[in-house]
């Protein structure tokens, strides 16, 4: 099982909007993205995200631009400050390749939790935009495949 972490793209901030949806900037990120992950064939059967409009906008571009056949499935699970142990639950209960569109300080506990069994321990640093691929080996391991950020992106 491949499992794929984004987090969202550039937000307004919230004195601008409250709601803090994608910028002008978020949203070219992540269309720049999407393009990249389309030419590799890049296909999930769900994107989930969280309640936030940064992270369902996210989710709403990388489906549109990457992966149209996929389904948008919201979980309270992926909130900025929410338990990484919460997330990794629903996870573990998966078969197939996943997005998971959420915010930090979240993604970055969960990919500790899952590569080094340590929610504190942060192995990635995560840029707005930037989308990295886990792949599950046999039940309990995970390994880090790749990652790729906006600007690397031409």
């Amino acid at each position: 099982m491949r499992l794929y972490l984004m987090q969202h793209g550039d937000a307004l901030d919230k004195n601008v909007n409250a709601l803090r949806p994608l910028s002008d900037r978020g949203r070219q990120d992540v269309q720049k993205v999407a393009d990249f992950l389309k030419t590799k064939d890049f296909a999930v059967n769900e994107i989930w995200h969280s309640g936030k409009l940064r992270s369902r906008e996210t989710a709403e571009l990388l489906k549109k631009g990457a992966c149209p056949e996929a389904t948008l499935v919201e979980h309270r699970e992926l909130e900025p400050e929410q338990l990484a142990k919460n997330t990794l639950k629903l996870i573990k209960k998966l078969e197939k390749d996943l997005v998971i569109v959420g915010h930090l300080p979240h993604l970055a506990r969960l990919v500790g939790l899952l590569v080094c069994g340590d929610e504190k321990c942060e192995p990635v640093l995560f840029h707005k935009g930037s989308v990295l691929a886990l792949e599950r080996i046999e039940d309990v391991c995970w390994q880090i495949c790749w990652m790729i950020t906006p600007n690397l992106l031409a």
